[in-house]
């Protein structure tokens, strides 16, 4: 990943899966129509592809907002 911060390239990731170029950070999965299930799978496959990391079963089931995102990627050893 680039030197930007964790959340502009979260954010950058999601706009681009969801087409979505207004989300925020702050968007949950439940308001944005977009965000199916397949969406969702797709979103994860491109972070765990961006960031080099791979997500639990437990953890897909979390993610479901950027700001939920970034926190997981913290916790696996990106920056802030």
């Amino acid at each position: 990943m680039d030197e930007k911060p964790l959340g502009q390239s979260v954010l950058e990731i999601m706009r681009t899966v969801l087409k979505q170029p207004q989300l925020t950070l702050q968007a949950k999965r439940q308001e944005v129509p977009q965000w199916d299930s397949l969406r969702h799978v797709e979103l994860m496959f491109a972070l765990e592809d961006a960031f080099g990391v791979e997500f639990t079963a437990e953890e897909l089931a979390l993610l479901d907002s950027g700001e939920a995102i970034a926190a997981v990627l913290v916790e696996k050893g990106h920056a802030a």
